[in-house]
């Protein structure tokens, strides 16, 4: 059996009320997982967020974040932390 390539999607939030691009960041994650990637999706959110729910994508809240860009590092420490876990990165 292949091992999946780990993917982690970098966003500062997936809250709805910022638009299209938290929506598009899940329904293409979902995408990804089904073609046979393993997906996690690190944010700012609040860490009781919970703007998305699926076993298969797993979503980790690091917030919350500070100022306009949502400088985080509750964020950064844990992607040094994590970063071997992952193939490829990609930064929203």
């Amino acid at each position: 059996m292949k091992k999946k390539i780990r993917i982690l999607r970098i966003v500062s939030s997936l809250d709805p009320k910022y638009g299209g691009p938290s929506k598009t960041i899940i329904d293409s994650s979902v995408t990804l997982n089904k073609q046979g990637f393993k997906v996690d999706i690190l944010t700012s959110d609040n860490e009781n967020s919970i703007f998305f729910k699926s076993k298969k994508i797993n979503i980790i809240n690091k917030g919350p974040g500070l100022g306009t860009y949502c400088f985080n590092l509750k964020l950064f420490f844990w992607l040094l932390k994590n970063r071997n876990n992952y193939e490829q990165f990609i930064i929203h």
